[in-house]
Protein backbone atom coordinates (compact mmCIF):
# COMPACT_ATOMS: atom_id res chain seq x y z
CA UNK A 1 0.00 0.00 0.00
CA UNK A 2 3.01 2.23 0.44
CA UNK A 3 4.62 1.36 -2.66
CA UNK A 4 0.68 2.51 -4.38
CA UNK A 5 1.45 6.11 -2.19
CA UNK A 6 4.74 6.57 -3.46
CA UNK A 7 3.70 6.14 -7.17
CA UNK A 8 0.74 8.14 -6.86
CA UNK A 9 3.35 10.19 -5.40
CA UNK A 10 5.67 10.24 -8.34
CA UNK A 11 2.68 10.82 -11.07
CA UNK A 12 1.00 13.32 -9.34
CA UNK A 13 3.46 14.98 -6.99
CA UNK A 14 0.62 14.83 -4.35
CA UNK A 15 2.70 14.13 -1.16
CA UNK A 16 0.51 14.31 2.18
CA UNK A 17 -0.47 10.79 2.22
CA UNK A 18 3.44 10.09 2.18
CA UNK A 19 4.33 12.63 4.26
CA UNK A 20 1.54 12.89 7.36
CA UNK A 21 1.00 9.27 8.49
CA UNK A 22 1.74 5.64 7.01
CA UNK A 23 -1.09 3.93 5.72
CA UNK A 24 -3.63 3.27 8.31
CA UNK A 25 -7.62 2.48 8.75
CA UNK A 26 -9.28 4.62 11.13
CA UNK A 27 -11.39 2.67 13.83
CA UNK A 28 -12.91 5.89 15.70
CA UNK A 29 -13.65 9.20 15.99
CA UNK A 30 -10.38 12.14 16.95
CA UNK A 31 -9.84 12.26 20.82
CA UNK A 32 -8.60 15.69 22.70
CA UNK A 33 -6.81 14.15 25.25
CA UNK A 34 -5.29 16.62 28.18
CA UNK A 35 -1.75 14.88 29.02
CA UNK A 36 -2.70 14.85 32.60
CA UNK A 37 -4.98 12.07 31.15
CA UNK A 38 -2.56 10.18 28.56
CA UNK A 39 -1.91 7.01 31.33
CA UNK A 40 -6.13 6.81 31.72
CA UNK A 41 -6.42 6.75 27.91
CA UNK A 42 -3.97 4.17 27.64
CA UNK A 43 -5.45 2.10 30.03
CA UNK A 44 -8.99 2.76 28.61
CA UNK A 45 -7.65 1.56 25.04
CA UNK A 46 -6.20 -1.54 26.57
CA UNK A 47 -9.21 -2.74 27.68
CA UNK A 48 -11.47 -1.86 24.70
CA UNK A 49 -9.43 -4.49 22.90
CA UNK A 50 -8.23 -6.82 25.70
CA UNK A 51 -10.75 -9.55 24.47
CA UNK A 52 -10.02 -8.81 20.76
CA UNK A 53 -7.76 -11.41 18.67
CA UNK A 54 -6.26 -10.57 15.87
CA UNK A 55 -7.67 -10.69 12.37
CA UNK A 56 -7.75 -10.32 9.01
CA UNK A 57 -9.33 -7.55 6.71
CA UNK A 58 -9.62 -7.86 2.67
CA UNK A 59 -8.68 -4.73 0.89
CA UNK A 60 -9.39 -4.79 -2.52
CA UNK A 61 -10.33 -1.92 -5.45
CA UNK A 62 -9.35 1.23 -5.72
CA UNK A 63 -12.21 4.17 -4.85
CA UNK A 64 -11.95 7.47 -5.61
CA UNK A 65 -14.16 10.68 -4.61
CA UNK A 66 -13.98 14.44 -6.39
CA UNK A 67 -16.33 15.67 -3.18
CA UNK A 68 -14.31 15.27 0.20
CA UNK A 69 -15.50 17.93 2.70
CA UNK A 70 -12.38 18.10 4.04
CA UNK A 71 -11.40 19.74 0.98
CA UNK A 72 -13.49 22.92 1.79
CA UNK A 73 -10.37 24.20 3.62
CA UNK A 74 -8.19 26.85 1.92
CA UNK A 75 -5.18 24.49 0.60
CA UNK A 76 -6.90 21.51 0.73
CA UNK A 77 -8.30 19.94 -2.54
CA UNK A 78 -11.10 17.39 -2.50
CA UNK A 79 -9.72 14.60 -4.43
CA UNK A 80 -9.24 11.57 -2.86
CA UNK A 81 -8.02 8.04 -4.28
CA UNK A 82 -8.42 5.45 -1.66
CA UNK A 83 -9.04 1.44 -1.30
CA UNK A 84 -11.76 -0.50 -0.26
CA UNK A 85 -11.98 -2.48 2.76
CA UNK A 86 -14.65 -5.53 3.68
CA UNK A 87 -15.94 -5.60 6.78
CA UNK A 88 -16.07 -8.43 8.61
CA UNK A 89 -17.76 -8.94 12.26
CA UNK A 90 -14.28 -8.75 14.17
CA UNK A 91 -14.01 -5.57 12.56
CA UNK A 92 -17.00 -4.37 13.64
CA UNK A 93 -16.54 -5.39 16.71
CA UNK A 94 -13.28 -3.45 17.55
CA UNK A 95 -14.91 -0.72 16.42
CA UNK A 96 -17.68 -0.87 19.15
CA UNK A 97 -15.17 -1.72 21.59
CA UNK A 98 -13.20 1.26 21.11
CA UNK A 99 -15.92 3.69 20.75
CA UNK A 100 -17.52 2.59 23.78
CA UNK A 101 -14.39 2.01 25.90
CA UNK A 102 -12.57 5.15 24.89
CA UNK A 103 -13.85 7.46 22.41
CA UNK A 104 -17.11 8.21 24.16
CA UNK A 105 -15.39 8.98 27.27
CA UNK A 106 -13.38 12.04 25.70
CA UNK A 107 -14.03 15.04 24.01
CA UNK A 108 -13.68 14.82 20.25
CA UNK A 109 -12.29 17.38 17.45
CA UNK A 110 -13.04 14.26 14.69
CA UNK A 111 -16.17 12.58 14.22
CA UNK A 112 -15.97 9.13 12.53
CA UNK A 113 -18.51 9.54 10.05
CA UNK A 114 -21.81 7.57 10.17
CA UNK A 115 -21.91 4.86 8.38
CA UNK A 116 -18.38 3.53 9.36
CA UNK A 117 -16.69 3.46 5.89
CA UNK A 118 -13.26 1.66 6.40
CA UNK A 119 -10.63 2.38 3.50
CA UNK A 120 -6.75 3.15 3.43
CA UNK A 121 -6.43 6.60 1.86
CA UNK A 122 -3.51 6.47 -0.66
CA UNK A 123 -3.64 10.23 -1.71
CA UNK A 124 -5.33 13.43 -0.45
CA UNK A 125 -5.11 17.04 0.57
CA UNK A 126 -2.81 17.86 -2.33
CA UNK A 127 -4.08 16.20 -5.33
CA UNK A 128 -4.50 18.49 -7.91
CA UNK A 129 -7.50 17.66 -10.25
CA UNK A 130 -5.30 16.46 -13.23
CA UNK A 131 -3.48 13.84 -11.13
CA UNK A 132 -6.56 12.56 -9.74
CA UNK A 133 -8.17 12.24 -13.11
CA UNK A 134 -5.02 10.21 -14.94
CA UNK A 135 -4.65 8.21 -11.37
CA UNK A 136 -8.21 7.52 -11.66
CA UNK A 137 -8.21 6.64 -15.57
CA UNK A 138 -4.72 4.55 -14.75
CA UNK A 139 -6.20 2.54 -11.64
CA UNK A 140 -9.73 2.34 -12.44
CA UNK A 141 -9.07 -0.92 -14.18
CA UNK A 142 -6.36 -2.24 -12.18
CA UNK A 143 -7.21 -5.11 -9.55
CA UNK A 144 -5.84 -4.52 -6.07
CA UNK A 145 -5.98 -7.15 -3.37
CA UNK A 146 -4.41 -7.50 0.10
CA UNK A 147 -5.20 -9.03 2.97
CA UNK A 148 -3.18 -7.81 6.35
CA UNK A 149 -3.49 -8.53 10.13
CA UNK A 150 -5.18 -6.35 11.98
CA UNK A 151 -2.96 -6.84 15.18
CA UNK A 152 -3.01 -3.53 16.85
CA UNK A 153 -4.55 -0.17 17.56
CA UNK A 154 -2.87 3.02 18.13
CA UNK A 155 -3.60 6.54 20.18
CA UNK A 156 -2.17 9.31 17.47
CA UNK A 157 -1.34 12.37 18.25
CA UNK A 158 -1.90 14.92 15.31
CA UNK A 159 -0.52 18.71 14.43
CA UNK A 160 -3.82 18.61 11.59
CA UNK A 161 -2.54 18.49 8.37
CA UNK A 162 0.95 18.48 9.14
CA UNK A 163 1.93 15.05 10.54
CA UNK A 164 1.16 12.41 13.28
CA UNK A 165 2.67 10.51 15.38
CA UNK A 166 1.91 7.46 17.46
CA UNK A 167 1.43 7.80 21.14
CA UNK A 168 0.49 4.94 22.31
CA UNK A 169 0.35 0.78 20.54
CA UNK A 170 -1.76 -1.38 22.57
CA UNK A 171 -1.58 -5.33 20.95
CA UNK A 172 -4.41 -7.05 20.63
CA UNK A 173 -4.71 -10.50 22.69
CA UNK A 174 -2.14 -13.36 21.40
CA UNK A 175 -0.83 -10.66 18.80
CA UNK A 176 2.74 -12.44 18.01
CA UNK A 177 4.42 -9.09 18.34
CA UNK A 178 3.59 -9.45 22.21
Amino acid sequence: MRALQERIAVETGARASLDIWAPHITIGSGISVPDEDVSHAKELLDRAVENIEPFPIVVSGFGFMDDWVGGRQPGVTPYVVYLGIEIPDSLRLLVESVRTGLTERFDRWYEQPSPYTPHITLAYRDLAEEGYLRIKEEFEHEAFSASPIIDHVSLVDEIPGRFRTERYRSLLRNSINR
